[in-house]
């Protein structure tokens, strides 16, 4: 049954995610560069193959503003979750700022032209004429199908990929929230225990506050998938498609709201950086992610593939919002309730480069966590 699977994908990440970063990191960087080869195989016998020679004609603006291009936005934005996951391991790192704006800039650019790439390959490979078609008919299955005409041990070796990369987003974003949820109890938004660390200096009580969140949510879908009509398909259309897509309209909600506050934040505080970094930069952000939102917001019915008038067309984007509000208002209530632990967070943003840098050394030196 697939609840047991997900059990035990949640032990695998549960026991890793009380370990430190290193290890994660090391498990991550060998699935990942597995993925990347075997990619590129496919991409290269797409190549070959042609069976209507190499062409362009994927990549013409024509097949881009088409009808539901908000749902095409979406799920771009869904396929680089995480990216910004970069600035909450700067605390672990000896040089933050440089470390983790020179891993992001590098995870972006080769996320996006390897994307970009590989996605014109199958293009050619299957045939631009008929790659519609085919995806009409096999979904998101049409690589491993294409593969499996070409070469079954390939195909057989992607699909174990492919399960071992759901594995891997799992363990990174387990991480990410973990250390969200760190941050949140150090800087007292969230209970004090959640903001202290193991000795290996990772983020244990989170870690365990998330991981207690994903058994609730796997044990509740279980339940409600109990001799369902969909069978095996509920958790994919229900948990994965529901709360996937959920997570990309919150993470454009949320860079939107953070690129006005990189506004706000460096009119206040300038430390001598140019209008680039202060105002245009987060100024194309806020107006380019505000209209991805909309976009989302638009097509929200389409992602989850619920009916017209579905109340969870509804309820799922509510969620998120009703979240930010909340969070609006906490943040209200312990500037007037509790003055001392709000000015002790403005505090630490107030810090600047070299003292965060001092910090981290410090840290790194003593051998533990911030």
């Amino acid at each position: 049954p697939w609840w047991l699977t997900a059990a035990l994908g949640w032990l695998v990440v549960a026991l890793l995610g009380v370990r430190s970063v290193d290890v994660s990191a090391k498990v991550l960087g060998v699935v990942v560069v597995l993925e990347f080869v075997v990619v590129l195989v496919v991409d290269v016998m797409a190549l070959g193959i042609a069976p209507e020679g190499v062409s362009s004609a994927a990549l013409q603006s024509s097949e881009f503003f088409v009808p539901g291009i908000g749902v095409l936005l979406a799920f771009g934005i869904a396929a680089f979750m995480g990216f910004e996951s970069g600035a909450i391991y700067s605390e672990e790192v000896i040089d933050p700022r440089r470390t983790v704006s020179r891993a992001t800039y590098i995870a972006l650019t080769l996320i996006a032209l390897f994307y970009a790439f590989s996605a014109w390959a199958v293009s050619v490979g299957v045939g631009p004429s008929s790659v519609v078609e085919e995806s009409q008919t096999y979904g998101p299955d049409l690589i491993f199908q294409w593969l499996g005409q070409q070469s079954p041990m390939l195909a057989n070796f992607a699909n174990i990929l492919f399960v071992t990369s759901l594995l891997a987003v799992l363990l990174a974003f387990h991480n990410a929230t973990a250390r969200y949820f760190f941050a949140l109890g150090r800087s007292t938004v969230l209970p004090g225990f959640l903001g202290r660390t193991a000795k290996n200096g990772a983020p244990r009580n989170g870690s365990m506050l998330q991981s207690g969140l994903a058994i609730v949510v796997v044990a509740g879908f279980a339940i409600a998938g109990i001799n369902h009509e969909l069978g095996d398909l509920f958790p994919v259309i229900t948990l994965f498609t529901w709360l996937t897509n959920a997570a990309a309209f919150g993470l454009v909600f949320l860079l939107a709201i953070t690129s006005v506050a990189i506004i706000m934040w460096f009119k206040r505080n300038p430390n001598g950086r140019g209008i680039w970094t202060r105002i245009i930069a987060p100024g194309l952000a806020t107006v380019g992610l505000t209209a991805v939102f909309v976009m989302i917001l638009a097509n929200f019915g389409l992602m989850i593939e619920a009916e017209e008038g579905s109340a969870l067309i509804y309820i799922m984007p509510g969620i998120i919002l009703a979240g930010g509000i909340i969070g609006l208002i906490w943040g209200q209530i312990i500037q007037s309730r509790r003055p001392a632990d709000f000015e002790q967070m403005r505090d630490q943003d107030q810090l600047t480069d070299d003292e965060e840098l001092a910090i981290a050394r410090d840290d790194v030196d003593e051998g533990t966590s911030v």
